[in-house]
């Protein structure tokens, strides 16, 4: 997956999980939730489930990591397991 790592804002790097996900012809299950407030020199973990990749069935999970950096940035690191 190809995606845009550093983001000014935090709602710029969730914006970039849908965007990227839906590049990749990945349907999450169930993104309905509160993402939360990353404080500086924090890092935030999220696992969404997977309901289909690229048409296909499966049980795997795109697991994502937003941390904010001192700078006041955001860096998304993001896989699936």
């Amino acid at each position: 997956m190809n995606y845009k790592v550093y983001h000014e804002t935090f709602s710029g790097c969730i914006n970039e999980i849908f965007q990227t996900a839906e590049e990749n012809k990945v349907i999450l299950e169930d993104v309905n939730f509160i993402w939360g407030c990353i404080g500086y020199n924090e890092t935030a973990r999220y696992s969404l489930a997977i309901e289909s990749l690229k048409s296909k069935s499966t049980k795997k999970a795109l697991q994502v990591q937003v941390a904010r950096l001192e700078s006041g940035r955001y860096e998304l690191n993001m896989y699936i397991l």
